[in-house]
């Protein structure tokens, strides 16, 4: 196997270990994945009937026409329906784009923290990885500049991961805009990951990449809003030459995203759900800022104050008196204090020192949790325990 591959592989067995344990009833979760809520009811009223009422039988490899018209509109996106796929979640657009347009010894310049599974979709490819600097001094996550002095001839591909997990930073639109300009100065695809892109806590509206040039591809997912990550359907944006690529290789990989999926997917855009959404953005607006409170409050300052998403990457780092590896550090944590996070390992090398933290949970578990943390770092530094 591939060494680069099995390394990935390591970093996924790091990640199950955290985050898929049999949790206990008293175990602090900081290491999910999806907001604590459920899927609210209209929405599995609606996909009860879409089961009793509907064909479900294969669609297009593109999708159902009436989604794809839907997403356009959404998204404002030029090429219209022509230029857009429905995939089976986020992973299978991210691997899908990748395995199309990237071949042999093509770069690909990706964020220093990141999720694995762009590695793992560009080794696949027989491709090459470029990391570009993230900044954790502000919240804005890169300059242009961070990239643009890293594209050479090889370079096929920059991916960008807006909002970025794990830290939550939001690239300006202005800088999407140059990126954009450039990808296309340099004939080079960019790749824009808004997973998260309807979790925001700003008050102006997110503007999405999408549709600014013909070289800009954006992917995102149903799944996060709803916790409907089980649901498998996202879709990607793109220019009508590119959907065409993109559909060859998914014929005969995945023949079509979930027909179930689809159909609800039209629901939800037609406005189902709508107010749900208002109320579970509020909930995760006011547990971000309480996890926020909560550790400013401990005196725990090394983070990134988180614009989007549902995350908090926390330097524990910066407060101990010797080194301790970010996966030892969770594991320790959990043992000692029963609170499972996830280690900044996961995300690269430069996620070394840091662990990530969801306050997508209860308000109960975030202030309990982060007393629990000071405590725990308080302890390894006061009796000598030994890491």
């Amino acid at each position: 196997m591939n060494e680069k591959l099995e390394q990935i592989l390591e970093k996924t067995d790091i990640f199950k270990k955290f985050s898929n344990k049999n949790k206990s009833k008293d175990e602090i979760d900081f290491a999910i994945s999806e907001p604590n809520f459920p899927v609210p009811a209209v929405i599995r009223n609606a996909a009860q009937d879409i089961v009793l009422s509907s064909k479900l039988n294969y669609t297009s490899t593109e999708g159902l026409d009436k989604l794809r018209k839907l997403i356009a509109e959404k998204f404002n996106h030029e090429p219209g329906p022509n230029g857009i796929t429905v995939t089976v979640g986020a992973s299978e657009a991210l691997y899908s784009i990748i395995t199309s347009l990237i071949k042999k010894d093509d770069e690909v310049l990706v964020p220093a923290l990141r999720n694995p599974s762009y590695d793992a979709a560009i080794i696949l490819s027989n491709g090459n990885i470029s990391e570009y600097k993230i900044n954790d001094a502000d919240e804005n996550q890169f300059t242009v500049s961070n990239i643009e002095h890293k594209i050479n001839d090889n370079t096929k591909m920059i991916i960008l991961n807006n909002p970025l997990d794990p830290t939550g930073q939001i690239i300006s639109f202005d800088d999407m805009k140059k990126m954009a300009n450039l990808s296309k100065e340099k004939n080079i695809f960019l790749v824009v990951d808004e997973s998260y892109n309807e979790i925001h806590y700003s008050k102006k509206k997110y503007l999405t990449a999408s549709g600014l040039n013909e070289n800009v591809i954006v992917f995102t997912t149903l799944s996060k809003m709803f916790s409907m990550t089980g649901w498998r359907l996202g879709w990607i944006l793109s220019s009508e030459n590119i959907n065409q690529k993109l559909n060859i290789l998914r014929k005969f990989s995945v023949t079509c995203a979930p027909t179930v999926s689809q159909q609800l997917a039209i629901r939800i855009l037609e406005g189902s759900g709508e107010k749900s959404s208002d109320k579970i953005l509020s909930f995760l607006s006011n547990r971000r800022k309480l996890m926020i409170e909560s550790f400013n409050k401990q005196g725990l300052k090394s983070f990134v104050k988180p614009a989007g998403g549902y995350y908090l990457f926390f330097k524990y780092s910066d407060y101990l008196d010797k080194p301790i590896q970010s996966e030892k550090f969770s594991e320790m944590l959990n043992k000692e204090k029963n609170i499972l996070t996830i280690p900044g390992k996961i995300f690269g090398n430069r996620g070394e020192g840091y662990i990530r933290i969801a306050f997508a949970t209860n308000e109960t578990s975030i202030q309990w949790g982060v007393m629990l943390i000071k405590e725990f770092i308080d302890d390894l530094n006061n009796f000598n325990i030994v890491y």
